[in-house]
């Protein structure tokens, strides 16, 4: 490998490599989650695509099946106000075929589950939300399962919005997980400021309504849960 310097007086330096790549597969189920999250109105803008239409559902799905093949566990998102945010790994309803088909695989190592009143607080949307947990609850691979609720909420109002969140949740299913991301803590809490004080006082003001806790470090994201570590990110 060449190499050249900077500088009026710089010249070139052959270096040496020397590579070895030793055999290895990947296990067909990831033993350390990692997730990452699409934006439907990326896709949706990109490729100009209608929401809900045959050809969107295509896409949502070839996205996903891209992401599984490196074992990485995907979700899709749509924002909603102040950071709300709803996201999904299957575009389908869990009555659907293809809903078994999504959370069923052995690659897919955890799945988000719409929360439909983050964008709507109708009773239909609460209705919807009841069907889904009514059904997936009882599947053997719930155990994947988890809510993504509201992308770092800044304030008190607003941690107080995912306690009620995930206690609509946990009152239909009492072992559901919700997620819960953060940098900081609330800005009308009294927690010093820093990346490590808000590391380890954030988690108490949402217990126990949230069970996996997600923080950033530089541009990357960590998530925690019962010891167990995995690294997130989103685009869009």
């Amino acid at each position: 490998m060449d190499m050249d310097g900077d500088g009026q007086e710089a010249s070139t330096i052959r270096v040496k490599l020397s590579v070895t790549v030793w055999d290895f597969v990947l296990p067909v189920t990831p033993s350390l989650p990692a997730v990452f999250g699409i934006s439907e109105t990326v896709i949706e803008d990109r490729f100009g695509l209608e929401h809900g239409s045959e050809d969107w559902y295509g896409s949502l799905d070839m996205h996903y099946q891209w992401l599984l093949q490196y074992r990485i566990s995907p979700y899709f998102c749509r924002w909603g106000d102040n950071m709300r945010v709803l996201t999904y790994t299957c575009p389908w309803p869990a009555d659907h075929p293809k809903s078994e088909e999504y959370y069923s695989d052995p690659r897919l190592a955890v799945y988000a589950i719409p929360y439909a009143p983050v964008l709507s607080s109708t009773d239909a949307a609460k209705d919807v939300l009841r069907k889904e947990l009514e059904i997936l609850k009882r599947k053997p691979h719930w155990k994947k399962s988890y809510f993504y609720l509201w992308d770092e909420p800044l304030n008190l109002e607003q941690y107080d919005i995912i306690r009620r969140m995930s206690g609509e949740i946990r009152a239909i299913a009492p072992d559901a997980r919700v997620l819960t991301t953060y940098y900081c803590g609330p800005s009308d809490a009294p927690i010093a400021p820093g990346t490590f004080e808000a590391f380890v006082k954030v988690p108490s003001f949402l217990r126990p309504h949230t069970q996996i806790y997600c923080t950033r470090n530089g541009g990357h994201m960590y998530a925690w849960d019962l010891q167990i570590l995995s690294q997130t990110g989103t685009l869009g």
